[in-house]
């Protein structure tokens, strides 16, 4: 599957590469690390709700940003990174669940940082 993974990404001008074991370990302490700092950070929740769409689309509310049923589940447990797009805010009916306890984890990159490797990167992850 891995090797199915990276001849696609490279078909579209990217590369996919996945963490070792060792490197799995520290990416997931940085991003759980992070996660505790948004938390506690007073102004992630006005970040959140600027680059997020809860409820009805109204005049007044931005067309772009995560919209609310996009946010996914509560994480209850695993190890898995989870961003939590609804932070701090209840979503009515919004389950938690358990994510994985040994996730796998790539890293999608192109050889330059430009506006078509961006699109590259974007049709790589499709």
């Amino acid at each position: 599957m891995r090797t199915a993974l990276s001849d696609a990404a490279h078909l579209e001008g990217a590369s996919l590469s996945f963490a070792t074991a060792r490197h799995l370990e520290e990416v997931l302490e940085l991003v759980e690390e992070a996660e505790a700092r948004n938390r506690t950070d007073r102004g992630s929740d006005e970040d959140l709700a600027t680059w997020t769409r809860m409820g009805t689309p109204s005049v007044m509310s931005a067309a772009d940003g995560v919209p609310e049923y996009a946010f996914g589940p509560r994480k209850r447990g695993g190890k898995a990174p989870v961003r939590d797009f609804a932070g701090a805010r209840s979503v009515a009916g919004r389950t938690a669940t358990a994510f994985e306890r040994s996730p796998q984890l790539a890293l999608l990159s192109t050889s330059r940082d430009r506006p078509e490797d961006w699109l590259r990167a974007g049709q790589a992850i499709l």
